[in-house]
């Protein structure tokens, strides 16, 4: 993380400030969907509706103050979370992915089988119109 921050620990600060605003809005997000798909789990403590719109508002505009407030140092963040998103989803999504090697492994070979079978047909009637 120094390398990409070259040292700069400002930056590095806002990145895990960025991170952790991020992290909230998705606990927010996570609450919302708890109470909207599952209300019927059994929790220990609830918080209504409008006070967890009301916070992860709050949260929201925390993030995207900081972002308009340091827009190098969103960059920075970015340069962490693209990659790690793109990772994240390579793995969620490897059987398609692997499904469409196969798919093309399967197309490339048949290709070559159906060019290789014509050629030997035709090295075979040529070779039998020398007789």
């Amino acid at each position: 993380m120094l390398l990409i921050t070259r040292g700069e620990l400002k930056a590095l600060a806002a990145v895990y400030t960025i991170s952790f605003l991020s992290v909230m809005a998705l606990f927010g997000l996570g609450n919302i969907f708890l109470k909207t798909k599952r209300a019927g789990l059994p929790r220990p403590t609830e918080a209504s509706l409008p006070v967890v719109l009301i916070a992860v508002a709050a949260v929201l505009t925390g993030l995207i103050g900081n972002a308009i407030m340091n827009p190098h140092y969103l960059a920075v963040f970015l340069e962490y979370f693209i990659p790690a998103v793109l990772v994240i989803a390579v793995m969620l999504g490897r059987i398609t992915l692997l499904q469409a090697g196969l798919f093309l492994v399967r197309a490339v070979l048949k290709f070559f089988i159906k060019h290789m079978t014509s050629t030997a047909q035709s090295i075979r009637t040529e070779s039998g119109n020398c007789r």
